[in-house]
């Protein structure tokens, strides 16, 4: 197993004498090869009259690196990569001490001739120490790779400091393998540019899903589920260098799954926290569709002012999540990443923001008007659902309107019902705000479609039409199967009838009566006069004898045998109603 020994490691041994290590010796420039078992130096930096050096032996078992204190005879410069010519030993003091004559050092060229070079993001700075000051850093290559790195600000003067790092900041690095050997130089941060990019918004870094917005000329706004081996933060910026394609994963109304061609790859440039501008913007105002059409769907719209007034627009679909909260209250203010005049992504949670899953319904039903056990519950859009009265206020009657607040809600669908478990969050409540029966708002439908019983899901189908051109107005579904928990009996009702419903929130929800059929009365006036007279009689006669075709509303009042059409014996009723026989 290897055995590594980063640098610095033991800073509190400072006079631990230890083991001597056994160089190869390297004969000639030509030999040396940093991948093969071996050693070498490379200057770091200087201390007073000494110069310090990183110190890396590559064995077949181990790798050993260490900072080494020499006074060698021959100036060196940053970067030079040393051999030593014969066997020497390290002294394990701190920082190392070279055990052999210095004037055996001798170079052999530059990291230049033997490392490659990778630009590397700094992921995390920090500075512990008191009497020993170092540094340790987290970098990240645009693949996705991690190493670490260590600077002692107390035993040498770097030719390349990294004391002033941030998080953020790019340097190019001087890089054996998988080790980090210096610095070399600051990058300048790019400019970035580019008309269709990838956001990363939320991380699992366990199963390798991310959830990235996708952007394209600031007007397309996606949310994708991407699954890679690259190690991704949130705010990381990705260009797709080829084509993709997006794909409505089931049962999310709105979000994707990104799949890349064979030859496509994305390429991490950077973070939205270094690439793009940063504004405090103040939510203005705020839209919030929070209902379980699918597990935990949350959609948020805000409307937003940086300090001078101008307003942004920003959206988020939570169904996944975010590593930054998306959920603000109306006067909160939030940092946001900015680029071609959109807020792109959140760059913090404001400290007095308290995230809240709000739902609204109202209940159409339960199982006992005493105590309920279960009940439906109509969603602002008027999509119904079962669920149990475990989590919700005592007492529900129909009609009334409930808040729920932080829970999470599951539902699911079966063939005949939809149904809502409610799983309490933190800060769980759970009131009653009203009643749709105060003040209630109605509307006339049309049933245009009644299922059968192999398709209770479907639900009835109500248009409601304008009286000129039949134009479509709304089309909407009251629940089948939940008809005694109605006003109205459905059983009733038939295609084409008329009902009258209660809304929610401009929603159908409740059945409350069918608008009465204008059932004709048998008054036997076939001319319309107002009275039953002998001009009547003779026009019923006059149709017996096919001497006069009667409208299917005289027929109506004066068909008085009920076998749909006039004739003798409806003639004969009307002459006994005239003389009062009848």
């Amino acid at each position: 197993m290897k055995n590594t020994r980063k640098l610095f490691a033991g800073l509190t041994a400072l006079c631990c004498i230890g083991t001597l290590l056994t160089a190869f010796p390297v004969s000639a420039e030509s030999d040396f090869n940093p991948n093969d078992a071996g050693n070498f130096f490379i200057v770091s930096g200087t201390k007073g009259s000494a110069t310090m050096l990183n110190f890396h032996y590559y064995g077949a078992d181990n790798v050993y690196s260490d900072l080494v204190q020499t006074y060698p005879t021959e100036a060196f410069s940053y970067g030079d990569v040393l051999v030593y010519d014969g066997e020497f030993s390290i002294l394990e003091t701190y920082p190392a001490q070279l055990g052999g004559n210095a004037s055996n050092l001798r170079k052999i060229g530059t990291y230049e001739d033997f490392f490659d070079t990778k630009n590397l993001t700094v992921t995390s700075a920090e500075f512990p120490g008191s009497d020993i000051k170092f540094g340790e850093f987290q970098l990240i290559d645009n693949a996705g790779n991690t190493y670490s790195y260590y600077q002692d600000y107390t035993n040498v003067d770097y030719g390349i400091s990294l004391q002033t790092a941030q998080v953020g900041d790019s340097y190019t690095f001087a890089v054996l393998d998988n080790t980090v050997l210096l610095p070399l130089e600051k990058q300048e941060q790019p400019v970035f540019n580019a008309e269709e990019f990838f956001v990363v918004t939320k991380t699992y870094p366990e199963s390798g899903y991310y959830m990235l917005e996708y952007f394209h000329d600031n007007a397309l706004h996606r949310t994708c589920r991407f699954q890679t081996d690259m190690k991704l933060s949130y705010g990381d910026i990705l260009l797709a260098d080829n084509g993709f394609t997006t794909e409505r994963m089931e049962n999310y109304q709105a979000v994707y799954e990104l799949s890349l061609n064979e030859d496509t790859t994305l390429q991490n440039i950077g973070n939205c926290t270094d690439l793009m501008e940063h504004k405090k913007m103040t939510v203005k105002s705020m839209g919030y569709d929070g209902r379980p059409i699918q597990p935990s769907f949350r959609f948020f719209t805000y409307t937003l002012a940086d300090e001078d007034g101008k307003e942004y627009y920003y959206s988020a679909e939570d169904s996944f999540g975010s590593d930054v909260s998306v959920v603000f209250s109306t006067g909160d203010v939030v940092e946001f990443a900015v680029y071609s005049g959109g807020a792109v992504i959140p760059l913090e949670t404001p400290p007095d923001c308290v995230e809240l899953f709000v739902y609204d319904y109202a209940v159409i039903g339960t199982d006992n008007a005493e105590n309920p056990k279960s009940c439906i519950l109509a969603d602002e859009k008027g999509g119904t659902w079962q669920t149990g009265t475990e989590y919700l206020p005592e007492g529900l009657a129909v009609g009334d309107v409930i808040s729920i607040q932080n829970a999470e809600l599951i539902s699911t669908s079966t063939k005949a019902t939809n149904s809502l478990s409610i799983e309490p969050l933190e800060n769980y409540s759970a009131q009653k705000t009203g009643s749709i029966l105060e003040n209630p708002e109605t509307a006339e439908f049309t049933v245009t479609y009644i299922p059968d019983s192999d398709h209770l899901s479907t639900g009835i189908r109500l248009e409601k039409f304008d009286g000129w051109d039949e134009r479509v107005l709304f089309i909407d579904w009251i629940e089948y199967g939940y008809a005694e928990y109605d006003f109205l009996d459905w059983s009733t009702v038939s295609v084409f009838d008329t009902v009258t419903c209660l809304l929610y929130n401009g929603y159908p929800v409740l059945g409350i009566e069918k608008t009465p059929e204008n059932v004709p009365v048998l008054t036997g006036d076939a001319d319309g006069s107002g009275k039953l007279d002998i001009l009547d009689v003779i026009i019923v006669n006059k149709a017996v004898l096919g001497k006069e075709k009667l409208e299917d509303s005289q027929i109506a009042c004066i068909d008085f045998n009920g076998n749909g059409k006039p004739d003798a014996e409806d003639a004969l009723v009307m002459m006994k109603k005239i003389v009062g026989l009848l």
